[in-house]
């Protein structure tokens, strides 16, 4: 899946702007921004819980779709974006579906795309959501979640569901396809990161996936 180019170099948000959206509970989807890291969130690539280099490549109103923006590395996958178009399009390759409630995702042909989220204080957080397969012919991701370099869990969907087919312009017909659910607790110190990494299971082509994930604050200390 190719994406639109255009380069641009992010500003670092300080991280001091985290502390503001410490407070209940943080979402990656409404969060998205032009800004990489913003806040408690960062966009990037790399080996999931192993290393992690920050796009730097923000790519709006991708391949002359309103609103839907991507991070890149040079132009191409992997990636982190959002459809912030306010209505569900078909992706720029005909195959893929770009929902509006989802952060769109696709690994690169040798690494993962990975978005993480930095603890803003010491404390016990809760975090839920979910995987989805968003291409019509999908030939596997294994979905990662790490907490600094200790695996959480990898799922692999091993090809999984695609989106249903149909004339490309009737959205009636498309829908989102297998996906994976998680929840789980964590008591993390200040700065500690999680990662949610999106790896191809051997084959880059036809993966764009969706995120959704929220993050509460169950008790935090100073």
């Amino acid at each position: 899946m190719r994406f639109a180019h255009a380069s641009t170099v992010a500003v670092a948000l300080a991280f001091a702007a985290a502390g503001a959206a410490h407070a209940g509970s943080v979402n990656a989807v409404t969060a998205f921004s032009s800004v990489n890291p913003h806040g408690v969130w960062s966009y990037g690539y790399g080996t999931t819980g192993t290393s992690f280099t920050a796009y730097t490549d923000y790519v709006p109103n991708n391949g002359g779709q309103t609103n839907v923006n991507f991070w890149t590395l040079d132009g191409y996958v992997p990636v982190v974006g959002r459809n912030q178009s306010g209505v569900t399009v078909i992706g720029t390759a005909g195959t893929n579906l770009f929902p509006t409630n989802v952060l769109l995702m696709h690994p690169g042909e040798s690494t993962d795309s990975i978005v993480q989220w930095t603890a803003p204080k010491a404390g016990t957080y809760k975090f839920s959501g979910l995987y989805e397969i968003l291409d019509e012919d999908p030939t596997g991701i294994t979905a990662l979640i790490f907490d600094n370099a200790t695996d959480i869990t990898s799922t692999a969907f091993n090809g999984g569901t695609g989106v249903l087919t149909g004339p490309p312009a009737n959205l009636a017909t498309k829908r989102p396809g297998g996906s994976e659910a998680f929840s789980f607790t964590l008591t993390v110190k200040k700065r500690e990161v999680v990662s949610f990494g999106l790896n191809n299971d051997g084959n880059y082509l036809f993966d764009t996936t969706g995120l959704k994930l929220l993050v509460q604050s169950v008790t935090a200390g100073p």
